[in-house]
């Protein structure tokens, strides 16, 4: 068997990569739409890049895991083995993910092969940017880029430009792709890669399903940060101390209320103590995101209140740990409760708080005139206040049965929120799908009895120190 062979086995034995490949295959309505619609609200053909994308990922995070062993490195002419790898993976998929221009009206034949071959030599770009996603570590500010340009190219049919030059103009592509190629050939044939990988510890795309390499790789990075920067790490402030401090000391040894202040103290201290930083990050990133995204025509700007309900779901309750001494069953269960409790108003509060903001901005933003066509200022509807206390019980739970399994939380998630979507998109096709303020009271109920049922069973009857976070 050949070096090469063998690495084509990790895309079946490891079961994240089944996983991506699911994220993979929710993309295919993308590229089969297009193809199929007669209509001219399906022309966009360049969905398939988001597969080249996710593809290029996948193959460098496979690499980059083998990398780290230095036994790999034993083998015969394995350090060379990864640029062929990267490249015959991209060809494939490119080519075939190229084929859909074959569904472009109006080509003839012998013209059309040379738009598909354009379509697949620039997939191979997208993919190695892919590619360089998987061996670097991307900034969160550059995932928030990517975020902006996603929402930015449907509405401004940038995409569109890019796909009519690739029709029109197909040699120019070759040509410029096949230099982005032997450039990214010729990089990966340095043995920087070795350097950089070999015998460190690194995580991949599929390393989230390992939660014993996640809290080394977290110990790792805190300790390669304290030696660069002494005294670097998050510090809580006096005062802020204090104030939990005296409210711990003010109740009874051993008593509910002494267990409920030091579990705020655990969730809360780092983050009030660094709240010029969390100001600073609202004003200049926060801020800027929502007012795009308020100009943006119909009521998508309101999935904000989906979101802080969707980021409390690797929230830690403090339920399980790995001392038997930090606090009975009922501790963990009162305060457990209490901490949702105050996390899912607090985020309402913040949120109306914006909401109002937003109210404000209303008569204060100008309109947009972007190539003849207006854009107005909306404001957040205050009516979905409540999706936060509704979405929090819900990532809660799921956190609370997959606690050392961060990726069937994501996994849940998505799955649940399908179907609200699916909900959504019946009532916007005429199906009565009405939701009025009763409805909103028994899915509370629904939600929060869940979220109390499962937070009791797990409290009181499941071990709480073999589910170490």
């Amino acid at each position: 068997m050949s070096i090469f062979t063998a690495n084509l086995k990790h895309f079946y034995q490891w079961r994240g990569v089944w996983f991506w490949y699911v994220i993979i295959l929710c993309q295919t309505p993308m590229i089969i739409l297009p193809i199929l619609s007669k209509t001219k609200n399906y022309d966009r053909l360049l969905g398939h890049l988001i597969v080249s994308f996710l593809t290029g990922i996948l193959a460098a995070g496979l690499q980059k895991n083998v990398l780290s062993k230095p036994f790999s490195f034993c083998l015969p002419g394995y350090r060379h083995i990864v640029r062929p790898f990267i490249f015959r993976i991209g060809v494939i998929v490119n080519l075939l993910l190229g084929c859909v221009f074959f569904g472009y009206p109006g080509f003839d034949f012998p013209y059309v092969l040379l738009v598909v071959l354009a379509g697949g030599f620039f997939g191979m770009v997208v993919y190695f940017y892919g590619v360089y996603g998987g061996f670097v570590k991307i900034p969160a500010a550059s995932v928030g880029i990517l975020g902006l340009i996603i929402p930015l190219t449907i509405l401004f049919k940038w995409d569109m430009i890019l796909q009519n030059i690739i029709i029109h103009h197909p040699i120019v592509i070759i040509i410029v792709s096949t230099l982005v190629c032997i450039w990214v050939w010729r990089l990966l044939d340095r043995d920087i890669l070795a350097r950089k990988y070999c015998g460190k510890l690194v995580m991949g795309v599929l390393d989230s399903w390992n939660q014993k390499k996640i809290s080394k790789y977290k110990m790792a990075q805190l300790a390669e940060k304290e030696q660069k920067k002494p005294n670097s790490t998050p510090k809580i402030s006096s005062g802020v101390e204090s104030f939990f401090i005296s409210r711990i000391n003010r109740a009874e040894t051993n008593s509910l209320p002494r267990y409920i202040w030091g579990s705020f103290y655990r969730s809360f201290g780092i983050a009030i103590s660094q709240q010029r930083q969390n100001l600073l990050w609202i004003l200049i990133i926060i801020l800027p995101i929502l007012c795009f995204f308020c100009y943006i025509p119909g009521e998508g700007v309101n999935i904000i209140f989906i979101i802080p309900g969707i980021m409390v779901l690797y929230m830690s309750l403090w339920v399980y740990s790995s001392l038997l001494t930090a606090g009975g069953r009922k501790q963990r269960f009162w305060s457990a409760l209490t901490l949702a409790v105050v996390t899912g108003i607090f985020i309402c509060v913040a949120l109306v708080l914006l909401t109002l903001a937003t109210h404000l901005l209303e008569g204060i933003m100008p309109p947009l005139i972007v190539k003849g066509h207006e854009f107005t200022f909306n404001a957040l509807n205050i009516n979905f206040a409540h999706v936060p206390f509704l979405i929090t019980p819900v990532s809660l739970t799921i956190g609370l049965i997959f606690p050392n399994k961060p990726m069937l939380r994501i996994i849940c998630v998505i799955v649940l929120f399908q179907i609200s979507f699916l909900g959504i998109f019946l009532h916007h096709q005429g199906f009565p799908v009405q939701i009025g303020p009763l409805h909103v009271i028994i899915l509370l109920f629904c939600t929060w009895t869940l979220f109390i049922s499962v937070l009791h069973r797990i409290s009181y009857r499941r071990c709480l120190v073999k589910h170490t976070k």
